[in-house]
C-alpha cells in the first residue's frame, strides 16, 4: 500500500519545512519536471522515500533528498532561480543523510551552489557514485565554494567517512573553488577520481 505524505508547515524558528513523505516506499519516476522552492529557502523542502530512482527529469529551484539510496540517471538539476533569505546562491540538491547514492549523465546548474551532501549524524559511512556529470556556475562573481560541498558540521568528531567516486566530471575551474569541498576537519572525505 502506499502512504504519502504532503507536509508543509512553519516552526518556531518561522521557517517553512515541506516535504512529500513515502512511507517505506520505494519510488522510480521517468520524464518528470520537477519543481523546488524557488523563492527564498525552504527547509528541509523534498522527497523522502526508501529508494528513489529518476531517470531523464528535470529539477527546477531547490530540492532536498531523504531516500536510504537513490540513483538519477540523465537528470538536470538548475537552481538558478533561487536565493535563500540572506541573498546568496541556493544549492540545487541536498542529499540529507543518505547513505549511498549515484548520478549518472546529470547535469547541474548553479549560481556557485550545486550539490550539497549533509549530515547531523546516523550513518558512519556514505558513498556516492557520479559518473559523466558537469557543473555549471552561471555566476561570475559567487565562486567561494565547490560544485560538491561535503557540510557534516553537527556529525560527532572521529564518527563517519565519506567516500566519492568521480568519474569523468567536469566542472568550472575558474568558476568554482574546486569540484569537492569538504567544510570541516571531519568526516574523513575519500576522493576516487577516474
Amino acid at each position: 500500500s502506499l502512504r504519502c505524505y504532503s507536509i508543509n508547515e512553519v516552526n518556531n524558528d518561522n521557517k517553512s519545512y515541506g516535504y512529500v513523505w513515502l512511507e517505506s516506499i520505494n519510488l522510480e519516476v521517468d520524464n518528470v519536471h520537477m519543481l523546488g522552492v524557488t523563492e527564498g529557502h525552504s527547509y528541509y523542502h523534498g522527497l523522502r522515500c526508501v529508494d528513489l530512482i529518476c531517470n531523464n527529469c528535470d529539477f527546477i529551484g531547490f530540492q532536498a533528498i531523504y531516500a536510504d539510496t537513490f540513483t538519477f540517471s540523465n537528470c538536470s538539476f538548475d537552481s538558478t532561480t533561487v536565493v535563500t533569505e540572506d541573498g546568496n546562491p541556493e544549492y540545487a540538491i541536498w542529499l540529507y543523510g543518505t547513505p549511498s547514492g549515484t548520478f549518472n549523465n546529470c547535469n547541474f546548474v548553479s549560481n556557485g551552489k550545486a550539490l550539497k551532501a549533509f549530515t547531523e549524524g546516523g550513518e558512519e559511512h556514505y558513498e556516492y557514485h557520479l559518473n559523466n556529470c558537469n557543473f555549471t556556475n552561471l555566476s561570475t562573481t559567487y565562486k567561494e565554494h565547490g560544485a560538491i560541498v561535503v557540510d557534516a558540521q553537527y556529525m560527532t568528531r572521529g564518527v563517519g567517512s565519506y567516500d566519492f567516486y568521480l568519474n569523468n566530471c567536469t566542472y568550472q575551474e575558474d568558476r568554482f573553488k574546486e569540484l569537492l569541498e569538504n567544510q570541516g576537519n571531519y568526516p574523513e572525505v575519500h576522493v576516487h577520481k577516474s
